[in-house]
């Protein structure tokens, strides 16, 4: 598979989405090498986009992890992380991890997830996602109610009501010849969820809508920093806080 012109694809689109909706273009970048690996990060700070960032991470990973509905074993690890978080309270945050694990002993194959979060349950706001998404999910010959379930198990940990079975995402574990839909999964839903950024950045919001986003942030920082095992993982390798904090992390939260 043709991993790096995969994560091309949706590096672009990502890119070409976020400046289009903020107008500029404002990426910083951070780098951190190790003898295990490397982590690259492209941040950005706009306007209509409080944070997003494109984080390149390889890595060999010598000990199995056990994370909540997932298990890396020892492997070479290429990933692509892409995390947005939009400025208005009331509209979906965006995380999409891509993961290419060259087993050691065994053939390549995709993982990671994408997660849709809303702030909300509202037909308004997320309902084309969702039409999209439950489409290509049919288009691609495949069971949601199955998809739905082995991604809840993802997000176990994190407390919060639309995530899982009552959010839009999709754990990843394909072989070769799932790529394809992969592919389509993650750049239709990538593609639709800046579209209803560009197309919602503006609505009206109050005061209780920014308290449910912070809400939220703090509940993924949280669940970043306090129980993903693959965090504690990072930092048994050295990483530092700050190319951690660049990548997933809110670009806010209150305590």
């Amino acid at each position: 598979m043709d991993v790096e012109k995969l994560f091309s694809e949706f590096t672009d689109a990502m890119a070409n989405g976020v400046e289009a909706i903020d107008g500029k273009k404002a990426w910083e970048q951070k780098q951190f090498k190790m003898s295990s690996g490397s982590f690259e990060i492209t941040s950005f700070r706009g306007n209509w986009i409080e944070k997003a960032s494109i984080g390149r991470i390889k890595l060999k990973v010598e000990k199995t992890i056990q994370g909540p509905g997932d298990k890396v074993s020892p492997m070479n690890l290429n990933s692509l992380q892409l995390n947005i978080f939009p400025s208005n309270p009331l509209l979906p945050v965006g995380l999409f991890n891509v993961e290419n694990r060259m087993g050691i002993k065994g053939a390549d194959k995709l993982g990671g997830y994408f997660s849709i979060f809303p702030m909300k349950d509202e037909e308004a706001i997320t309902g084309s996602i969702k039409k999209l998404f439950f489409s290509k999910i049919k288009s691609h010959g495949k069971a949601s109610a199955k998809l739905l379930k082995d991604y809840a198990e993802l997000w176990q940990w994190l407390d919060w009501p639309y995530k899982g079975e009552n959010g839009i995402g999709m754990k990843i574990n394909a072989e070769e010849n799932e790529v394809p839909f992969v592919r389509d999964m993650v750049m239709s839903v990538l593609k639709e969820y800046l579209d209803c950024i560009s197309t919602l950045k503006d609505i009206d919001f109050n005061k209780e809508d920014g308290d449910v986003m912070f809400s939220f942030r703090y509940k993924l920082a949280e669940f970043v920093f306090m129980k993903d095992p693959s965090t504690k993982f990072c930092f048994e390798k050295g990483v530092p806080l700050d190319i951690l904090a660049s990548m997933i992390f809110p670009p806010t939260v209150r305590f």
